[in-house]
């Protein structure tokens, strides 16, 4: 038995394999349990508690983890994201060298097929874990991941510590009628009372966001932005929209060196907004690209002005999108299983 004090306190640990909050392991009364490490990330932003957070959990091996696990899991950090990350689906793939992965994304209610933010930080963590968190290591890193969503994403970390993201180019957006019953409701219920539709430009919709764009003006109307998302969440008809609803405004370059500010809301998925989202960035840039007339390989820089700002580098590749951002290691700790 337990000699003192601190022996208890050695083996006292947060137990997710039982349905008890917390209890004393060791006793027999628990089967084996492993651990599971795990990182929370700064996502798009170069100082801690900015940008936006995520939580990366690194399976060693096989990806031997149920999807009721990896949610409830998600839903225990309850960060925006959590990312799943192993070899499992790239063991016998044409891309099993060993900077391969799967790659999986939960917010706290759902899973989400594909991610920004958290890719960013799992190539942190990644680089972070083949270099022994060595902060004077320069060499350039590459890593694939595969999705659920069967798009693949590449990825590398260069020598100045920018990651950059590469997601396939989004399907188009089609713009939808401002006198439509419908997109009257999703303004009103997105800007809340101090916006009405006399403030936006144009609303534009794919298969996975609605943008709403703001005229231009020199203050950042995207303050003054409150949704309902009580509203928001009992609209049944979503027109196939998956994700949710981006806000978005002209930015006047020369005087602030950004070209657009954004803010993304999420309540569909279970997130009501998320701080700097690198999925709308892919939506965003085709966008704004074609808006300000920006020439082939040019770099947007987009600014998501939510309370956890962040900065987002975009560029279009062919016909890919690429995402530039950098990333912080915030905390680090293991899951008992």
């Amino acid at each position: 038995m337990y000699q003192n004090f601190t022996d208890v306190l050695n083996v006292l640990e947060i137990c997710l394999h039982c349905n008890r909050t917390a209890h004393i392991l060791c006793l027999g009364a628990c089967v084996p349990l492993d651990n599971l490490d795990f990182y929370q990330i700064d996502a798009f932003t170069t100082e801690p508690f900015l940008g936006n957070p995520a939580v990366v959990c690194i399976l060693e091996n096989n990806d031997d983890l149920s999807e009721e696990t990896k949610q409830k899991i998600a839903s225990e950090v309850n960060q925006p994201m959590t990312a799943f990350v192993s070899r499992k689906w790239t063991q016998n793939s044409v891309n099993s060298d060993k900077n391969s992965y799967k790659i999986q994304f939960f917010t706290p209610t759902q899973e989400f097929y594909l991610c920004g933010h958290a890719t960013v930080g799992s190539v942190l963590v990644l680089k972070t874990r083949d270099t022994n968190g060595a902060t004077n290591d320069k060499s350039v890193a590459n890593y694939h991941f595969e999705t659920k969503a069967g798009e693949p994403i590449d990825s590398s970390y260069d020598e100045n510590d920018l990651i950059t993201i590469s997601f396939p180019l989004p399907t188009q957006y089609k713009p939808i009628d401002l006198n439509d019953k419908w997109t009257q409701n999703i303004v009103a219920f997105t800007l809340g009372s101090k916006l009405g539709i006399n403030s936006v430009e144009e609303v534009v919709i794919s298969n996975k966001f609605v943008l709403i764009r703001l005229k231009d003006s020199d203050e950042i109307n995207l303050h003054k932005v409150v949704p309902n998302f009580d509203e928001l969440n009992q609209m049944s008809d979503r027109k196939g929209v998956r994700n949710g609803i981006i806000v978005t405004q002209k930015c006047d370059f020369n005087r602030d060196g950004i070209h657009f500010y954004s803010r993304v809301f999420l309540s569909w998925a279970g997130v009501n907004e998320d701080p700097v989202c690198g999925s709308a960035h892919t939506q965003l840039m085709p966008y704004w690209s074609q808006i300000l007339e920006a020439k082939a390989g040019q770099t947007l820089i987009g600014k998501q002005v939510s309370q956890r700002p962040g900065i987002v580098r975009c560029r279009l590749n062919g016909d890919r999108v690429e995402l530039s951002g950098n990333a912080v290691i915030v905390l680090k700790g293991s899951l008992i299983l």
